[in-house]
């Protein structure tokens, strides 16, 4: 299993945060241009078994994606909140992912950590390390810094 996260620092409380990762249309609003990312619903906030319908569009290959809102608690006081999701259906074994807020003073802390596994193989783990890992690095730290463009805050 690959374990990635990544963790900001936002000036907004954690309670805008965690309202702000519940809507399934920011999903795109905050992924990088490339591949594209096509985000089917929303309109209301996630809720327990709720299901995402991503189609990521990148030249000559479309993937679908569909995961499943497993858990939510919501940040209270000095208590972090989180979303998780755990993927039903698309190119990974295994995907269980998280947005966790926790707040502090002047704002809140927003770390995304993601497990995944493509396939079981030696294969697989190599393909995790050389190009997944790296890339969801990168993408988690792209939709960091639009997600704080979106929310007109500074870190």
């Amino acid at each position: 299993m690959t374990r990635v996260s990544h963790q900001g620092r936002f000036r907004v409380p954690a309670a805008e945060m965690y309202a702000f990762h519940r809507d399934v249309r920011n999903l795109a609003r905050v992924s990088p241009p490339f591949p594209r990312v096509r985000v089917e619903g929303g309109g209301k906030p996630a809720e327990p078994g709720d299901e995402q319908r991503v189609t990521l569009h990148g030249g000559l290959f479309r993937v679908r994606t569909r995961a499943r809102i497993t858990r939510l608690v919501p940040p209270a006081d000095a208590n972090p909140g989180y979303m998780e999701d755990t993927l039903v259906e698309g190119p990974f074994r295994y995907w269980r992912h998280q947005h966790q807020v926790f707040p502090v003073a002047e704002g809140c802390i927003l770390r995304d950590v993601v497990e995944f596994e493509l396939f079981p193989s030696r294969v697989g783990k190599l393909l995790d390390a050389v190009i997944a890992k790296p890339a969801f690095k990168l993408m988690f730290r792209y939709r960091h810094w639009r997600t704080g463009r979106l929310l007109r805050v500074k870190r």
